[in-house]
């Protein structure tokens, strides 16, 4: 029969009390993180959770880790921003979730780059530099629109004359349809791309200025086309290439656009890219300030279901 004895029991008590205090300091273990600094913590358990509350669309979209990570930074940019604009005084209006949360940052977003002389804040020698620079988007010359057939053979061939009539043809039948389509030039390049002829081709010019047809027509082509009327397509016009038909659809005026008359425009854009540059530098100076470290380890194991429903409380009796 085993007996206890006084000096062994109190041994026994004396361990215990010794081991107590440890057990009872001892704190639950931490959660892993998937991104911590100065403000921020965003555990794996809350990352996965915040992807599961997505919608199956949004979920897709963060299907790849690459997407995961600008999720994640997001999620971090938004919520040192919002420590930011508690720092300032402000506070979550009427909600004290994540939707008066997200109102609070927009609100101290706004306030701070928010300028009541917005873009007349820009130099006149800015907005200078940015109309000398960009001359084209307010100088353009007239421009034609065409559509053009080509009959490919090239000169020498003995098929030169047989194309040639051919070609002939070809408008004859677009003159004379013109009584009952309505364009029948297009039509006609339906036809020869259903047709799927590798000699022969349709092709939309879109807007060309004269300087620039060269580069899709040969030269005496080219200026047949730019003098060509809307009422009726070109003759059968003839160059090393082959035999060529166009049909001009009308085109568009110069546009002639002074400094004065650009100006609020540029203002606009050179004052959005200022506002754009001084974001981007604020909230790289947050992360930076903050120390923020993501654990990629931990980043990987969030999965992501596009297909799965968020996961919601039950509810009714089973749910109390």
């Amino acid at each position: 029969m085993w007996i206890v004895t006084m000096p062994t029991l109190l041994r026994t008590v004396a361990i215990l009390v010794l081991a107590l205090p440890a057990a009872c300091n001892a704190s639950p273990p931490r959660p892993p993180r998937v991104a911590e600094g100065d403000g921020v913590v965003i555990t794996t358990a809350e990352m996965q959770a915040r992807i599961d509350a997505l919608t199956p669309a949004d979920r897709a979209r963060v299907g790849s880790p690459e997407a995961r990570r600008a999720l994640l930074d997001s999620w971090i940019l938004f919520d040192l921003m919002a420590r930011e604009a508690e720092r300032a005084g402000m506070r979550a209006d009427g909600d004290s979730g994540e939707a008066g949360k997200k109102r609070m940052v927009q609100k101290f977003v706004v306030s701070r780059f928010h300028d009541p002389e917005g873009p007349r804040t820009i130099p006149d020698a800015d907005a200078r530099a940015y109309y000398e620079e960009h001359r084209d988007t307010y100088f353009q010359p007239v421009k034609t629109r065409l559509a053009h057939i080509v009959l490919e053979c090239p000169e020498g061939s003995p098929r030169r004359p047989a194309r040639a009539t051919e070609a002939a043809r070809l408008r004859e039948r677009i003159v004379r349809d013109r009584a009952s389509d309505p364009d029948p030039f297009r039509s006609a390049m339906e036809d020869i791309t259903r047709a799927r002829d590798p000699e022969t081709q349709a092709i939309f010019l879109g807007l060309v200025s004269q300087d620039h047809l060269g580069d899709f027509l040969p030269p005496t082509v080219a200026q047949a086309a730019w003098d060509l009327g809307p009422e009726a397509p070109s003759p059968v016009l003839s160059s090393p290439r082959g035999f060529h038909l166009l049909q001009n659809y009308g085109g568009q005026p110069a546009l002639h656009r002074t400094l004065e008359q650009a100006r609020g425009e540029i203002q606009t854009i050179l004052y959005q890219a200022r506002m754009a540059e001084a974001y981007r530098q604020w909230t790289a100076q947050l992360r930076e300030k903050a120390h923020v470290r993501i654990d990629e380890a931990a980043l990987a194991r969030v999965r992501v279901d596009p297909g799965s429903p968020p996961t919601l409380t039950p509810v009714g009796p089973a749910g109390r």
